[in-house]
């Protein structure tokens, strides 16, 4: 296979994995982009806004408006920084790690993104390879 080929293949797995992701997301009546936010922050950790608006490659202001909905329904806090009030911190509530559990089980159970022609050890070695690359 010609490399640009693979990347071709690779922009397909996103795209599938980014409508499926809405789907799910419609599930518990939010936004793709407010599921992709949940999927970005860790348990236990910490963000700042500005680096979720260098992710999504926006505004930080456009970040406010993704991360207000998540706080209201209680999948995010978000909170000032102890060293500098100027920076915001996103971290996921309880609810917010057991939905993105949930969003991330949809996605790998999947076959809508294209994983079911994989077996398992192929799907192991798809994920270590993504690890690496994260």
């Amino acid at each position: 296979m010609e490399h640009t080929e693979a990347f071709r293949n690779l922009a397909m797995l996103l795209l599938r994995s980014k409508q499926r992701l809405g789907v799910l997301a419609t599930e518990y009546d939010i936004t793709g982009v407010q599921a992709t936010l949940l999927l970005i922050l860790e348990p236990n950790k910490s963000v700042k806004m500005s680096y979720l608006a260098e992710m999504f490659e926006c505004d930080a202001s456009n970040v406010t408006g993704i991360t207000d909905r998540l706080e209201q329904v209680h999948l995010i806090n978000r909170e000032q920084d102890l060293t500098d009030r100027r920076i915001r911190l996103i971290s996921l509530t309880d609810n917010g790690s057991q939905l993105r559990k949930k969003f991330l089980s949809g996605l790998e159970q999947s076959d809508a993104i294209g994983l079911g022609g994989l077996t398992t050890a192929d799907r192991e070695k798809l994920f270590e390879i993504l690890a690496k690359l994260a």
